[in-house]
């Protein structure tokens, strides 16, 4: 079952077309949430569905990317050969 913050993470995703870092998928909630938003809370909660969806499930894939760490997309997004599509590189 997909939590609220599960379907965040998704709608993160899809909103920018990119693959994106942890922190960049936190900051893009909590523009979302508005000035009400315990940052901290969110990058937790960002945290634990990131590992239940890129771990467990299946759900999104972690990809490499030029800087330490790694960056998550859908698995849409990924070839055969599990390298990230040019069209959904990370920007910037």
């Amino acid at each position: 079952r997909l939590s609220e913050y599960d379907l965040l993470v998704f709608k993160a995703l899809e909103d920018t077309g990119a693959a994106m870092l942890t922190a960049e998928i936190t900051d893009f909630i909590v523009a979302s949430q508005g000035k009400d938003a315990d940052a901290a809370k969110v990058q937790v909660m960002v945290v634990r569905s990131l590992q239940k969806l890129a771990n467990r499930r299946d759900d999104i894939r972690k990809v490499s990317y030029d800087g330490r760490g790694r960056a998550y997309a859908l698995p849409n997004w990924v070839n055969g050969k599990g390298e990230l599509k040019r069209k959904h590189a990370r920007k910037g």
